[in-house]
């Protein structure tokens, strides 16, 4: 995982990656892979000190890592259509599950283009923050198009699930011609990417 990387630079960058044997940061090296990590280290960290003193990069990585091991989804489809509304329903825009999904859109009809992402999953025994981060890019030169971050609390009776955002003008007309990449990624790991062009 990406952010077991980001874990070991961050505790390089801190100088606590070579710790003694015996303390906290060098058991912690060696027991990445086991569940709780948070919260044992955030214990470990406030008691010798205030809170603002621990490592907060650190502890925020080790946060994503826990979610990451306590929730797995499977990610059933991912694909893009197009709307004219920027929130189809009261609450936002609304997940149909199996809904015709596109690669490919006219400039001169589209408006707003949304990524809709369905998953299936185990129930839990609580519920979950679902944090999901997404990017559009154009394919050709890699520059950032549009994204933003979707935080939503899942019951733990839930075993599916959708989530969909949107991007682009109220009028159509404004998408410049080409093709575009959209990564989605839950808790800073990506889980889906898919491409649709503009012609």
């Amino acid at each position: 995982m990406r952010v077991l990387e980001e874990i070991e630079a961050e505790m390089r960058a801190l100088g606590i990656w070579d710790a003694k044997a015996g303390t906290f940061e060098h058991w912690l090296q060696h027991h990445l892979s086991e569940p709780g990590l948070y919260d044992r280290a955030h214990e470990e960290w406030v008691k010798w000190g205030p809170e603002e003193d621990a490592p907060k990069n650190l502890l925020v990585l080790l946060r994503r890592l826990d979610r990451l091991r306590e929730f797995h989804p499977q990610v059933e489809r991912f694909g893009f259509y197009k709307t004219s509304e920027s929130a189809e329903v009261g609450g936002g825009l609304q997940c149909v599950h199996g809904r015709t999904l596109e690669k490919q859109f006219r400039a001169a009809e589209v408006c707003r283009i949304v990524w809709q992402i369905e998953m299936r999953h185990e129930k839990r025994e609580r519920m979950l923050e679902m944090v999901l981060d997404w990017t559009t890019v154009n394919a050709a030169d890699r520059k950032r198009f549009g994204s933003g971050t979707l935080r939503e609390i899942l019951p733990g009776t839930w075993t599916e699930m959708a989530f969909a955002a949107s991007w682009g003008w109220d009028e159509p007309g404004h998408w410049p011609m080409g093709r575009y990449e959209t990564t989605v990624s839950y808790w800073g790991e990506p889980i889906a990417t898919g491409e649709f062009e503009i012609v």
